[in-house]
């Protein structure tokens, strides 16, 4: 079984702000329009190259990847402080 990354599909910056495509809430034509298209520096993928069934099931892979995790689930996220000795209680 492929195991991929956690950040997979999680979005990112390499030449501009990358949106998230993990459980992308973008309807298959236009997610469609998108890869034939190739915005920005994106390559576009004519049909030639990349048919409508592949385009079908990468659409469903990335909607299959799970999407980011809620803070509260991230632990590092929810370390609390030490609580401070109160004054007069340090040992010197």
């Amino acid at each position: 079984m492929l195991r991929l990354p956690r950040r997979s599909g999680q979005g990112g910056a390499y030449n501009y702000p990358a949106p998230p495509l993990a459980q992308t809430r973008l309807p298959q034509e236009a997610f469609k329009t998108i890869v034939r298209a190739g915005p920005n520096e994106m390559p576009a993928y004519p049909e030639p190259v990349l048919s409508d069934r592949e385009l079908a099931d990468i659409y469903a892979f990335v909607r299959s990847l799970p999407g980011p995790r809620p803070a509260r689930d991230i632990p590092l996220l929810n370390v609390t402080a030490p609580k401070e000795a109160p004054a007069g209680s340090r040992h010197e």
